[in-house]
């Protein structure tokens, strides 16, 4: 399987997304959430902030 993982950890990742561990990558290897679905949820409010504004129509 290959996973394509930015090197970078922006800022917005953990502002926008609950449920996101601290350190998503270490040694080589990505932390499976045991939570459901996909372990994570978005907070549309928050992210609407990094959204360009011809994007501002966003809906989740």
């Amino acid at each position: 399987m290959a996973f394509e993982y930015t090197i970078s950890d922006p800022d917005h990742w953990h502002d926008t997304i609950e449920g996101l561990p601290e350190v998503i990558a270490k040694n080589g290897f990505i932390e499976v959430i045991d939570q459901p679905g996909k372990g994570v949820d978005l907070i549309p409010e928050k992210a609407r902030r990094y959204l360009a504004e011809d994007n501002r129509d966003f809906s989740a």
